[in-house]
């Protein structure tokens, strides 16, 4: 968990501007706001930025104070960071700042007894009671709030139990949630940790209950990923207490309400075969390989196929079938993704690349480029890099076809050395890029709208991006199996 002061940065960076020095005290927390994002957007002038965040130490606010000590963090100057943190400890002792230090003590101390800790846990909240951060409720309306805090930390406290396997203790700080979305995320949360306890019986005590109060909201209102996290860990509650035909009916329920997870279809192909059903648990894998575009391999192994074909099977031989299989599920693959094809002009751009060579994109012109922007710290991206190696080896013989990986937002002074000895130790065969790493406005990555990485673009012969897609498969079938296919789409434009 990011200590506060980065946390209320992430939200208020946004927000920031600077004006003329006037009486902080007749300025409220949208006016200092408002001040402090006028410096961040002209430029982030360090010493606006210390001028301001000084300003901002003279108002009794804590709101504000705390905007000064994130507008220091902007400054990079860790002593006159430590110097403002040392001054709102002491302004505002029973404040944001104080109560996450405290907090983080909390957490960090050994349980030498439960009693004893739990007085540790009571004083806690005595001195940092919600009815004080209440009144600071105005900073809510620019994405922070300040009671949030309370939820996450009965959060942090329940897990802390569960490590010492005082389980009723975990669940009672856990059930003191008060947000809804918190409360299904925390729940669940618990919930699978007790799972992999093999504390089954409370794990499904702690996900009935999230799962009741799911279906009691109107979905719209929780994210899809909070919705299949509950769901999931219910289900999995389910099966750890044998309690088979709630699991069976509940799976059934999510498969036919759109939920095509491997977790979901994998159970119920099973289940299927379990009772005998070939010719059901054979529908299913059908429809997910030829409508939800899964590989075979994902969801059942050649052989347990033709296993399940041979039972069900019809005149045809497995290999017809396997054949005529694949081919429906390329066809839709193909068709789902030509109604994906985008049209709007490639920008131009020029960027050094390993060999410190100037590369523009203009020089490609007339051939498919591949944009792929990734970046060392970037999990997803590397663990899509030896399916992009195996495209790069396919291609490598087509003049038509160029792929470039645009390295993008490095925050190491280094970042060039770095990435030269990621590729080299990888023994990659990439035609690496890179970005600008400092101003954001003139970023490749920004000029292409890339909001998160890995980010591939596919530009046709003519310079007009036809796919922008964010996300990746670690699988080096489904990379291959996806990208070959647009890559064919595009060229044949």
């Amino acid at each position: 968990m990011k200590r506060f002061c980065l946390y209320l940065l992430m939200h208020l960076l946004g927000f920031m501007s600077f004006a003329q020095k006037k009486e902080f005290d007749s300025y409220d927390l949208t006016s200092a706001v408002k001040m402090l994002n006028e410096v961040y957007h002209n430029g982030k002038d360090k010493s606006k930025l210390r001028d301001l965040s000084s300003e901002f130490m003279f108002s009794k606010n804590e709101n504000i104070n705390m905007l000064g000590y994130s507008a220091m963090s902007l400054v990079e100057d860790n002593e006159g960071k430590d110097s403002l943190k040392r001054l709102i400890i002491n302004k505002f002792p029973n404040g944001y700042l104080v109560r996450q230090l405290e907090f983080d003590k909390l957490i960090q101390d050994s349980i030498i007894t439960v009693d004893q800790y739990e007085l540790c846990i009571n004083d806690f909240y005595r001195r940092f009671p919600k009815s004080y951060f209440q009144s600071l409720k105005s900073a809510e309306k620019f994405g922070f709030n300040p009671l949030s805090f309370y939820d996450w930390s009965y959060l942090e406290i329940s897990k802390k139990f569960i490590n010492s396997k005082n389980y009723e203790l975990a669940l009672h700080y856990v059930l003191l949630t008060d947000s809804l979305t918190k409360k299904l995320e925390s729940y669940s949360i618990v919930g699978q940790q007790l799972l992999d306890l093999r504390e089954n019986s409370k794990a499904l005590m702690l996900s009935d209950k999230a799962y009741y109060i799911l279906n009691k909201h109107d979905k719209p209102v929780i994210d899809e990923a909070t919705v299949t996290q509950v769901n999931h860990i219910y289900l999995k509650s389910l099966i750890a207490t044998d309690s088979t035909n709630q699991a069976i009916s509940l799976a059934n329920k999510l498969y036919n309400e759109g939920d095509r997870t491997l977790f979901i279809i994998k159970y119920l192909i099973q289940r299927y075969r379990d009772k005998l059903s070939y010719k059901e648990a054979l529908h299913i894998i059908e429809d997910n390989i030829v409508q939800n575009h899964y590989s075979i391999v994902e969801i059942i192994s050649d052989n347990e196929l033709q296993q399940l074909y041979t039972k069900v099977g019809d005149s045809r031989s497995y290999d017809s079938y396997l054949s005529d299989l694949r081919n429906k599920a390329k066809d839709n693959r193909i068709a789902n993704l030509k109604s994906q094809l985008i049209k709007r002009s490639a920008q131009d751009f020029s960027l050094y690349n390993l060999e410190n060579k100037m590369v523009n994109l203009s020089d490609f012109r007339g051939k498919v480029v591949i944009l792929d922007f990734w970046a060392t710290w970037c999990g997803p991206c590397i663990r899509s890099f030896p399916g992009m190696q195996s495209l790069v080896n396919k291609y490598k013989n087509d003049e038509d076809v160029q792929f470039l990986f645009i390295n993008t937002s490095q925050k190491e002074p280094d970042f060039k050395s770095i990435v030269s000895e990621f590729i080299k130790n990888n023994n990659y065969s990439f035609n690496v890029l890179f970005d600008e790493m400092t101003d954001w406005n003139k970023r490749i990555a920004t000029l292409y709208e890339v909001k998160a990485l890995p980010t591939k673009i596919i530009i046709d012969k003519y310079g007009d991006i036809r796919f922008h897609s964010s996300g990746s498969s670690s699988s080096i079938d489904e990379i291959m199996n996806d990208l070959i296919t647009r890559i064919e789409i595009v060229k044949n434009l």
